[in-house]
């Protein structure tokens, strides 16, 4: 007849399953709450569901490209604004859309939030920050965070005088400063003791010291002697090894030289012969 079509009624998601609204024009919205096998969804806007039928255009099954990527048009969880024609089947009010036009994706359209939809063509106001810490220097650093709410935390040594002096530091840890490097050293060596003692591969021992002001890690270093043959001692510290400062470390040339020095509080490792 070339008469403008009336615009759509819209309803709660729950009010489209009334009889009234038979063979009219509605447009109901929601959250997609389910998807069964024959092109039909349901829409909750807290009212109840609104089912949406595919017979005149089967959204279900249609798809967009998305950074190259095929992207499912429905998808459960995410809020659309649906438009066509309401009728009666099977047991249920149906709303069919009648081509994409009718089925409006809704969400936060803008790139620059975290819960950007790629998909929504109609924005919601549902953009949102994640406010946290932005500094990845922080200690307490979000990376997920998006807005910066100013909680940010560097914790550290404000001594400027110190070598780990921290000048961004917003809590002060001056426990931690340190004034000296890491330095280990030979503090003993216990070679060829006394017979009244006992045999010399019980006893002899080189004891190490961390002379410096911070915890050393000494994993995969090696500590050896410059001998040959069955006179060569070596060790290569174990993964995780570590001295902390002012701590002693007592190397040993036999498990019964582990024996006599172990348990007096410092670490002891045995030495591999030859």
């Amino acid at each position: 007849s070339g008469n403008a079509l009336p615009a759509a009624e819209a309803l709660a998601s729950a009010d489209m399953n009334d009889e009234q609204w038979e063979s009219v024009l509605v447009s109901i919205a929601g959250e997609c709450t389910s998807v069964n096998g024959f092109g039909e969804w349901q829409l909750n806007d807290g009212s109840g569901n609104g089912m949406v039928a595919g017979l005149g255009y089967d959204a279900v099954d249609d798809s967009v490209d998305v950074d190259g990527v095929m992207m499912g048009i429905v998808e459960l969880g995410a809020n659309y604004q649906v438009t066509g024609p309401n009728f009666y089947s099977f047991g249920n009010w149906k709303l069919s859309p009648r081509d994409t036009a009718d089925v409006v994706r809704v969400g936060c359209t803008d790139s620059n939030f975290p819960n950007y939809d790629a998909l929504a063509t109609l924005d919601d106001g549902s953009c949102v920050s994640i406010p946290g810490c932005t500094n990845p220097d922080a200690d307490n650093y979000d990376p997920a965070a998006t807005l910066d709410d100013g909680s940010c935390v560097i914790v550290g040594c404000t001594d400027p005088t110190a070598l780990n002096y921290e000048a961004n530091a917003t809590e002060a840890d001056d426990a931690s400063c340190y004034y000296t490097l890491p330095s280990v050293i030979i503090n003993e060596i216990h070679y060829n003791p006394c017979g009244a003692q006992g045999d010399d591969f019980d006893y002899e021992f080189v004891e190490l010291l961390n002379i410096g002001d911070v915890t050393v890690g000494l994993s995969g270093y090696e500590f050896y002697n410059e001998s040959a043959g069955d006179d060569q001692l070596s060790l290569v510290f174990p993964e995780g090894t570590s001295m902390a400062a002012g701590e002693f470390i007592v190397l040993v040339v036999s498990d019964a030289g582990l024996a006599a020095y172990g348990g007096n509080g410092y670490q002891v490792f045995v030495l591999d012969a030859g």
